[in-house]
């Protein structure tokens, strides 16, 4: 934001002629006065400016506002703020964007996922792959610096989600995790048999059924589904994590096993219009 609103002060005349004490004590209150509703005004409609072309960017517009704190140099200490339209501020506005709409598009996705794996996954005696997924969340995952410990949410998304933060589908714990990648690579590659050697009955080597170029794993037949469901500025993207959220327990095969998951954020945000 660039064109800040300027301030009026042409109200207050350059110089001033005193009588006494108190006819001066009388001015220094009035132009106080004077510069709380201009600081007023200004706080307001710099908000207002700002809101108004974050929105126009393309960002989502779900948010909420809080009022009259302080800042501490660094951005980090917050005092004083209440919740609170832009109409109520004096002296500072704080605007929160939510990602009300991340956490609506999640929410949709288990029944694509459970559909798919039981299409590429459908001989699973207990069905704790299609069952056991949860979702995670790490908060600010895309400010530069964020991303602490993922955030443990359950079976759906029912707490508030900002613009940064990014969700997780991964498999619950120990089991499934440690079979996912496996259950995966299964739906892509067929299942291997052994079959008698041609030249001894007494030697058995295994064999990989021919791949049908129209096989694919779980996972990628769950993204196709998603794509259906994204809204805009929304990604759904298929990953394969090595590390957290139960990934410690999958089959990691060298350069190969790593636990699947589905991740959910918003595009990187696009910067306000400027004029």
């Amino acid at each position: 934001m660039q064109n800040l609103p300027s301030v009026k002060a042409n109200k207050i005349p350059l110089q001033r002629r005193a009588s006494s004490v108190s006819e001066l004590h009388q001015f220094i209150l009035d132009d106080q006065e004077f510069w709380h509703e201009q600081a007023k005004a200004w706080v307001q409609e710099t908000a207002r400016r700002g809101h108004d072309e974050i929105v126009k960017a393309g960002n989502p517009k779900f948010h909420i506002s809080e009022v009259n704190g302080t800042t501490g140099k660094s951005g980090g200490q917050r005092r004083g703020f209440t919740p609170g339209g832009i109409e109520q501020a004096r002296t500072s506005v704080r605007v929160l964007y939510q990602a009300d709409e991340l956490a609506k598009v999640a929410n949709g996705l288990r029944p694509i996922l459970t559909s798919a794996i039981h299409m590429r996954f459908p001989n699973s005696k207990m069905k704790r792959l299609e069952r056991d997924w949860v979702w995670y969340v790490v908060r600010d995952r895309q400010l530069k610096g964020g991303g602490g410990i993922a955030e443990y949410l359950g079976g759906s998304v029912n707490t508030g989600i900002g613009v940064y933060d990014v969700l997780y589908l991964v498999p619950e714990k120990k089991h499934p995790a440690d079979y996912a990648w496996f259950a995966n690579w299964l739906g892509k590659h067929g299942v291997r048999k052994a079959v008698a050697n041609r030249r001894s009955r007494k030697h058995w080597s295994e064999r990989k059924e021919k791949r049908d170029r129209r096989n694919t794993g779980f996972m990628e037949t769950a993204a196709k589904g998603m794509r259906g469901r994204r809204q805009p500025g929304v990604s759904i993207t298929a990953v394969f994590l090595e590390t957290a959220m139960g990934a410690s327990y999958s089959r990691v095969q060298k350069h190969r096993g790593k636990m699947p998951a589905i991740r959910v954020a918003f595009y990187p945000l696009r910067n306000a219009v400027t004029n």
